[in-house]
């Protein structure tokens, strides 16, 4: 690679922004299932444990930029 340092950036990039999309997606996708099964007369069903979960799943965002970056980007 001709460039090393440009393209380990563009891979912590990659990384990083798939990372905050999978963040995204699920914390929006947990909200409108909470939203979903809302019982009016009750909690809102949303809690803390769901967003640690969305943060669990944030780590997905490294091996899907390592794939992107090593197939397609490099």
């Amino acid at each position: 690679m001709k460039n090393s340092t440009k393209s380990l950036l563009n891979l912590v990039y990659l990384c990083c922004a798939i990372g905050l999309a999978v963040f995204i997606l699920t914390l929006l996708g947990r909200l409108v299932g909470a939203g979903l099964a809302w019982n009016v007369r009750e909690e809102f069903p949303f809690s803390f444990k769901d967003v640690l979960i969305c943060l669990e799943l944030t780590w997905l965002g490294l091996p899907a930029g390592l794939f992107i970056w090593f197939f397609y980007h490099r």
